[in-house]
């Protein structure tokens, strides 16, 4: 969807915005006074979350946190609702601790782009959270969760709670939701243990310190940390891992389906590459065949060597049947990279 038409969409919804913020107000204290049941379970539980709609990094960053817990020896496993996903009543293994078991068109893309990074972490999807984590304790050994985009998700209990904003624009529009792109006020943020201005490579050094003190003026017992997007390298569909410097100078085709896909080109343009043409689709876009015969033929058309997209994208189009083979289709990986003190932090809090 356009920005334009976002816009538009955000105006006409606008006098609805007040009673949708006094409704996750009224409900946020149901929560707090136990109106509202939420349940714990038998192993402490990290959620990373937002309060903006998208774009704030959270796949990379759950990726990041779970790999620093199983090397300092926990058996974390990721539990998420599988956003896009076909996955029913029954909570889904999307990967066992050794195995894929489940595809992104059952599972969600975030989902399975997470369990191929972590390769060894259970992940599991399923929209009652507490059920999937309780899968993940008993039969998959795990013993701490972490909630994908849990922050809202008050049912569930959570020893931890780490929001993610974005640095260049960490509170969206300024509205809540439906006259923006808030998914509850900025008032949610006293239930947050840790924030973290995620893509911060976005803005200079005066601006870091800016917002911290702003943020610190307003929240003074919070942590905060920033956090930059790493590029690493670019990995074809059969999983070979090429360098970054493959497409220096190259011309090429890109394309994804990103909340905010500008970071993604500026990205392939700082690596000097030729942007010969690029689309952006709606974030989760569901990849059909004539999507990509369409990107194969404008590439062709347009001289390009090479396509490039995400590896989120990537994760669902190489599952495609029939796929083109004539030009090869490269990921771009992406890291997230948080300051240290955040795991510091993570240690002290679960006792490491």
């Amino acid at each position: 969807m356009k920005a334009e038409t976002i816009d538009l969409l955000f105006r006409f919804g606008r006098p609805l915005s007040p009673f949708y913020a006094n409704m996750m107000k009224l409900r946020q204290k149901g929560y707090e006074t136990g109106l509202l049941k939420s349940r714990k379970l038998p192993c402490p539980v990290i959620s990373i979350g937002n309060i903006v709609m998208g774009g704030t990094g959270k796949t990379p960053h759950v990726i990041a946190v779970a790999a620093f817990l199983k090397a300092s020896g926990k058996k974390p496993a990721v539990i998420s609702r599988g956003y896009g996903g076909r996955h029913g009543k029954e909570p889904v293994i999307v990967h066992d601790g050794s195995k894929l078991c489940a595809s992104p068109d059952i599972a969600g893309d975030e989902p399975v782009m997470t369990a191929e990074a972590l390769e060894n972490v259970p992940v599991v999807v399923h929209k009652k959270r507490y059920i999937a984590g309780l899968k993940a304790i008993k039969e998959l050994g795990a013993d701490l969760i972490i909630l994908d985009d849990g922050f809202q998700h008050l049912s569930l209990r959570r020893d931890i709670d780490i929001v993610l904003l974005n640095s260049f624009c960490p509170f969206g529009n300024g509205r809540v939701f439906p006259g923006g792109d808030l998914r509850e006020g900025k008032h949610a943020l006293k239930r947050a243990d840790i924030i973290v201005l995620t893509k911060s490579e976005t803005i200079s050094s005066g601006q870091k310190e800016g917002l911290r003190h702003q943020l610190h003026k307003k929240w003074p017992d919070k942590p905060i940390f920033f956090s930059e997007n790493k590029f690493s390298s670019f990995t074809s569909l059969d999983n070979k891992t090429l360098p970054l410097d493959h497409v220096h100078g190259m011309p090429i085709l890109a394309f994804c389906g990103l909340a905010h896909p500008d970071p993604f080109f500026k990205a392939l343009k700082e690596l000097d590459a030729q942007i010969l043409y690029q689309k952006a689709y709606p974030d989760h876009h569901k990849y059909k065949l004539s999507d990509i015969n369409d990107i194969y033929q404008r590439a062709e058309k347009s001289g390009a060597k090479f396509i490039i997209t995400t590896k989120k994208d990537g994760t669902k189009i190489k599952r495609l049947a029939g796929l083109p083979g004539n030009l090869p289709i490269l990921q771009l990986n992406m890291e997230a990279a948080p300051e240290a003190g955040l795991f510091n932090v993570l240690k002290a809090k679960l006792g490491l």
